[in-house]
């Protein structure tokens, strides 16, 4: 069952996360709270794993010029 959750958090995160603000949070106000945890969750590790490079390191997405 869990891997189903977790499958499914997958999926729903891979189809909102580009979405905007309002639009992703009216999405997410439509789920249980478990589930609405794990699609955030799943959220957060797709853009985590778009900062990598190719030697596994966050690049960071600005340069501070200060």
């Amino acid at each position: 069952m869990k891997e189903l959750l977790k499958n499914s958090a997958r999926r729903v995160a891979r189809q909102i996360v580009d979405m905007s603000d309002d639009t992703r949070k009216a999405m997410l106000k439509t789920f249980p709270t478990e589930l609405k945890c794990k699609i955030v969750e799943e959220m957060v590790n797709i853009r985590l794993e778009r900062l990598r490079g190719p030697d596994g390191t966050i690049r960071p997405v600005k340069v501070s010029e200060r």
